[in-house]
């Protein structure tokens, strides 16, 4: 299972992703293997995209990529 990096992180146990999900306070981090990388760099695509309308949503705190991960915050 992949972690985010820090302390004070606590998995999420639902929800419909294929990512492993932690939320620490009002933050969510979602972390993927090298299967899922595409797929979560798409989601921060859209979440980016989002953010430049005056819909309300989530907001790209940070983003990792490796060869063998991902990680959304």
């Amino acid at each position: 299972m992949l972690k985010p990096p820090g302390e004070g992180w606590s998995p999420v146990e639902v929800g419909e992703s294929d990512t492993t999900v932690y939320r620490r306070g009002n933050v969510f981090a979602k972390c993927c293997g090298p299967s899922g990388v595409a797929e979560l760099a798409a989601e921060r695509d859209r979440i980016h995209w989002l953010s430049g309308t005056e819909l309300p949503g989530a907001t790209v705190l940070d983003w990792f990529e490796s060869p063998s991960s991902a990680a959304l915050d």
